[in-house]
């Protein structure tokens, strides 16, 4: 009131007034249609074509449809029971909020990231895959990341926590002492149906529970020498749970086995009820109500944080492509996926894919790559693995032909498949025998191929290294 003297009503009917006095007025906004009006802070145009980002369906011009690229799919139905222009399938009820996690600031108004790229074609996008290239590596190893932990705080005990959240942020719930099962809701979601249970003798009652085993192995704790889960004692930066919740909802669990061990990815075992997606609030607070069902001595107790990720590619070949995308990250015509692991060792990738992940199954939570040399520089970024001073395409015995005609990395020379990515190991399935080795040594402790053999008489032991590098021969 005090800004206008004079309002001027429209489209109303019937009779409103009475000797002069209007007896009361109401406006009816169901049809209110706000994209048609748009403030100055929506009339926003990214890609510069004319049409304003909230009626242009790829805002960012990169072919990448806003829908996917805010992190949902259209289902197809057009369905608006409230007309509030927020369609059904994308609707919480009829709040007029969304109920899907919107990576829309993140991906649909930056033409840098294309949300739709699937590099390696095994079904998840790279903005949600893990390991872009499918080599082993995950993308975290490849390219250059920093984890940027919030705020810790504590908790003890069953109750309601609150925790703040922001675009492409994540959320990690420390467990350091449990005893010996516990379920969380997040923004009304529960993590599991009734409990996620860590103790095999009380995993039958109550029923629906989900019973939780080390992936490495397929034992729960108390089985096979393991430890109960009451036994181990964890602490800040160590604890004996981590649940990791990233900024897509995904849920990952991790334990330990001891109280000095390290933590090990975790899962949930088939038939019981599975983790479930969260939603998190990324524009404020996220409530998280921890709970248990007692089953006598019980408690619960640790920290929780939210945490950002940020990564900016490298490309150590120059060829181009960043690391987490080539599958020869140093150029020298030896795969990543081989270079990644011991030659004795050698695992050939499965054709099974995560699809929560995008990892190959075969390399459970991913490859932790070899250094031979131990000079700080894993091999698959090494052009000298053993430190002999010959480069590894040499001693490998491998001719490039400088071209690249599926832009996977591989070179022609090498690749079995010029026309589609991959295959990341080159169709290689024994790497001693593919490359010039050490074999006719007829002595199995000096075997290896040649680019990880510094002499001609064989490998030689980390100590021997060390004592190159210093002269130090006490």
């Amino acid at each position: 009131a005090g800004v206008y003297k004079y309002y001027r009503i429209q489209g109303v009917s019937g009779t409103i007034w009475s000797g002069g006095y209007s007896n009361e007025i109401y406006f009816e906004t169901n049809n209110f249609n706000a994209s048609l009006y748009p403030k100055d802070n929506c009339s926003v145009d990214t890609d510069g074509d004319g049409t304003y980002n909230h009626l242009d369906t790829d805002s960012d011009g990169d072919s990448c449809i806003d829908t996917i690229e805010a992190g949902t799919s259209n289902d197809g139905t057009t369905t608006d029971a409230n007309n509030n222009g927020l369609l059904d399938q994308y609707e919480d009820g009829t709040t007029g909020t969304i109920n899907y996690t919107s990576t829309y600031s993140s991906y649909a108004i930056n033409d840098a990231i294309n949300a739709c790229a699937d590099t390696d074609g095994d079904g998840l996008n790279d903005v949600f895959d893990l390991d872009d290239d499918n080599d082993g590596i995950l993308d975290t190893v490849e390219d250059t990341c920093t984890t940027n932990n919030g705020s810790q705080v504590s908790f003890n005990g069953s109750g309601t926590y609150d925790v703040a959240a922001s675009t492409d942020s994540g959320l990690i719930i420390d467990i350091k002492g449990l005893d010996n099962s516990f379920n969380l809701n997040i923004n009304g979601t529960d993590l599991v149906q009734v409990q996620v249970q860590f103790d095999q003798g009380s995993y039958s009652s109550p029923s629906n529970q989900s019973l939780v085993k080390f992936k490495s192995d397929n034992f729960a704790y108390g089985q096979n020498g393991i430890p109960t889960v009451w036994g181990i004692n964890g602490n800040t930066g160590n604890p004996t749970l981590r649940l990791e919740i990233n900024a897509l909802g995904k849920v990952s669990l991790f334990g330990k086995r001891s109280d000095n061990g390290e933590l090990e990815e975790m899962y949930i075992q088939n038939n019981d009820p599975q983790f479930a997606d969260f939603s998190l609030n990324t524009a404020g607070n996220n409530t998280i109500i921890i709970s248990q069902i007692n089953f006598g001595p019980t408690n619960i107790n640790g920290e929780y944080y939210s945490y950002t990720i940020n990564c900016s590619g490298t490309d150590v070949d120059n060829d181009g492509l960043l690391n987490s995308l080539d599958l020869d990250s140093d150029g020298d015509g030896i795969p990543d996926n081989i270079e990644a692991q011991t030659t004795a060792g050698y695992t050939v990738p499965g054709s099974t894919i995560d699809n929560t992940t995008g990892i190959n199954t075969t390399y459970g939570s991913g490859l932790t790559p070899i250094d031979t040399d131990a000079d700080g520089t894993p091999d698959y970024l090494d052009t000298d693995s053993d430190n002999a001073q010959d480069n590894d395409t040499t001693e490998a015995g491998v001719t490039l032909s400088g071209a690249d005609a599926d832009n996977d990395g591989l070179d022609d020379g090498i690749d079995t498949d010029d026309n589609d990515f991959g295959p990341v190991n080159a169709g290689i399935t024994n790497v001693l025998n593919t490359y010039p080795n050490t074999t006719a040594l007829n002595d199995a402790s000096l075997e290896d191929v040649q680019w990880r053999v510094d002499c001609p008489f064989g490998k030689i032991s980390t100590e021997q290294y060390v004592i190159s590098a210093t002269g130090n021969h006490s």
